[in-house]
């Protein structure tokens, strides 16, 4: 690959647990695009714009908790973002930031295969955050009725007041899920805040989180409709696709990637590839402190050894960057160099002691790969 190949990511804090390389990178091998998905791990929204630059990124999906925080970063963005108020998608042209949001194309598009018409369903959405802002902007874009309910009541009766739909306490929410057709839970982690027994098998359940949560065990049980949390990001990642390349990506393909069996297996070892020589006592705390094996790929590259494949689900190329990285390597890399292009996860090291970057890197395995 040369310095032309263009270069995506999705960033967040955590991040390695995204999916969406495994989405992206197949497509653009599909298509014969010379272009590679990755993972960046960033402290800031201005830590996000300096690695863009930096890397010479071509564009960046956002999630949490970044969505918002970037709004101020974008010199322009369309129309949904100014009504979410959140974006997950930024492209840069002619030296400006761009922002979008396909979320809310992700929530729709996800439901209309379950629910080809929902003018005048009643929709019960679950939280208040930047999902559910995104979740209800597509809602009532298609003219469904929308009652929001929150843990904080506060909360849900603000968004219901920029949309101009209905909120409820969460005190009700048993009546809210008696009287809905469609139930969407925006609000991250596994919470249980609906009964079983409120549920029939007439109503479609959405969760955003993925692969499964109690409320989806619960609806299963009872026979719902069930919509997967992975429909909403493949449905938001095809927009996001032709924004980055002008191309329509083969949907199926990103779906048979994404529902592929995937290892939960904690990673066996980890390459690590920088810039900068990589400190020998960096090596062996992140190996105590893992109980992994770590090695430095420039070292195993330069033995002529084979080092730990990145394409691999239980081995991580993981990618320590200065902000000067594509100033300090040549315009058509080596072979030492391709792990640009095949970084499991980015991780800028500008400014921080071996302590963060160590803290950094367990937690980002420690949450991907959750027992």
């Amino acid at each position: 690959m040369s310095i032309k190949t263009k270069l995506f990511a999705v960033t967040g804090n955590p991040v390695l647990h995204s999916k969406s390389p495994r989405l992206m990178n197949p497509v653009f091998e599909k298509l014969g695009y010379n272009a590679f998905y990755t993972r960046l791990r960033a402290e800031s929204a201005d830590e996000i714009i300096r690695s863009f630059d930096a890397l010479q990124l071509n564009g960046i999906n956002i999630t949490a908790p970044y969505k918002q925080k970037l709004l101020t970063h974008v010199n322009n963005s369309d129309v949904a973002v100014k009504y979410i108020g959140a974006l997950n998608t930024i492209i840069k042209e002619e030296n400006a930031f761009l922002g979008y949001n396909t979320d809310f194309i992700g929530v729709i598009n996800a439901l209309k295969e379950k629910k080809h018409f929902l003018a005048g369903q009643r929709v019960l959405v679950i939280g208040a955050g930047g999902a559910a802002r995104a979740a209800v902007f597509g809602l009532i874009e298609d003219h469904a009725n929308v009652c929001i309910v929150n843990r904080t009541y506060e909360k849900a009766q603000k968004l219901a007041q920029v949309f101009n739909v209905k909120a409820a306490p969460i005190s009700d929410i048993k009546n809210q899920t008696l009287e809905s057709d469609i139930i969407i839970n925006t609000v991250s982690g596994d919470i249980s805040i609906i009964d079983a027994s409120w549920l029939t098998p007439e109503h479609i359940v959405f969760d955003a989180n993925y692969p499964n949560s109690r409320l989806i065990d619960s609806a299963y049980e009872v026979g719902c409709n069930i919509i997967p949390g992975y429909n909403w990001l493949l449905h938001q990642a095809i927009p996001a696709f032709y924004i980055f390349t002008n191309h329509n990506p083969y949907k199926e393909i990103m779906r048979d990637a994404l529902t592929a069996p995937e290892s939960s297996h904690y990673p066996d070892g980890i390459t690590l590839f920088s810039d900068e020589e990589i400190p020998a006592k960096l090596i062996e705390p992140l190996q105590e402190a893992l109980n992994i094996k770590v090695q430095n790929g420039h070292k195993a590259n330069q033995a002529g050894n084979e080092y730990i494949a990145g394409n691999q689900a239980k081995n991580l190329k993981i990618l320590l960057f200065s902000d000067n990285y594509t100033k300090n390597t040549p315009d058509t890399y080596p072979e030492e160099h391709y792990n640009l292009y095949h970084a499991d996860l980015i991780i800028p090291i500008a400014n921080k002691n071996q302590e963060n970057v160590i803290n950094i890197l367990k937690d980002e395995i420690n949450k991907a790969y959750k027992s």
